[in-house]
């Protein structure tokens, strides 16, 4: 996401023979934004680029395929390395659902992460009687906004904000649900995560997330903005068990098989190799 720092490296590499690959890990607005200022940004970065010779590793095939949308990079140009984590830090979910059922989320307290629209979504399934409690792991300039929102709607006493959460596998352990109503991601670390530690993942329809779920096989994909659609999602996994189970078995399976990060590390250290060899060439 540092922008600065990345044309630098580019420059720098300009110069030399050393090599300048930069991963993309999210499907950044300004490249895809007519404002002026961002115009001239991708005009800037288009031309370091191709001056370098750069090269990119995008975090998953969606972030790929709006890469060479928006930024006209040559798919031979682009290689693909999925985000993976440490699966062993993420036990599947032992949780027992109590009365209450806990629908939790994690990310930094920013717009592009939706988060009001998920306390809107909470706000309208209390209306309708269910027994549900939202809880935000996080932190960020739009917290006061949150508990404003909460308490707007009348379910202040259903929002949990515990801060910035160091241990997110106790985090995992601790819900039922996980939902990510983001307008904006790449292929969040916190949704393989989830799905590594067994939970029913629901998501808004990005190119990154559809890269990872299947709808109604292992999570639940909703138009990203729209509060009835993910209302509707969240209803359909609080209200029937069997089928929150499935998903967030299918999710862990999937996770295990596709998301190691040692498979990642190496697939990553192929690609310097055979960069390397084409700048020094």
């Amino acid at each position: 996401h540092l922008w600065v720092a990345d044309i630098v490296a580019s420059l720098s590499a300009g110069k030399s023979n050393t090599q300048h690959i930069a991963h993309i890990h999210n499907q950044e607005v300004w490249k895809n934004s007519p404002k002026l200022r961002h115009t001239l940004r991708r005009a800037a970065t288009r031309w370091l680029y191709r001056r370098s010779q750069s090269r990119i590793i995008a975090c998953s095939p969606g972030v790929k395929e709006y890469e060479q949308r928006t930024m006209g990079w040559p798919g031979e140009h682009i290689d693909v390395v999925r985000n993976s984590t440490e699966l062993d830090d993420f036990p599947p979910n032992t949780r027992t659902r109590s009365e209450r059922i806990r629908i939790g989320s994690a990310g930094w307290f920013i717009p592009r992460k939706g988060h009001l629209l998920l306390i809107d979504a909470i706000a309208q399934l209390v209306s309708e009687n269910l027994n549900i409690e939202l809880v935000l792991a996080g932190d960020g300039p739009l917290k006061e906004e949150y508990l404003k929102r909460a308490a707007q709607c009348g379910i202040a006493d259903r929002i949990i904000l515990p801060g910035s959460v160091s241990d997110m596998q106790s985090f995992y352990q601790s819900i039922d649900i996980f939902a990510l109503p983001s307008y904006e991601e790449g292929l969040p670390l916190v949704v393989i995560e989830a799905m590594a530690s067994g939970l029913c993942v629901i998501a808004s329809s990005l190119l990154g997330m559809e890269d990872v779920i299947q709808h109604d096989t292992t999570g639940l994909l909703f138009t990203p903005g729209n509060l009835q659609d993910l209302t509707y999602s969240l209803r359909r996994v609080i209200t029937d068990q069997e089928l929150s189970s499935r998903l967030g078995t299918a999710a862990r399976k999937l996770a295990l098989e596709q998301f190691s990060l040692k498979s990642a590390v190496k697939a990553v250290e192929q690609i310097y190799r055979q960069r390397i060899t084409e700048k020094s060439t």
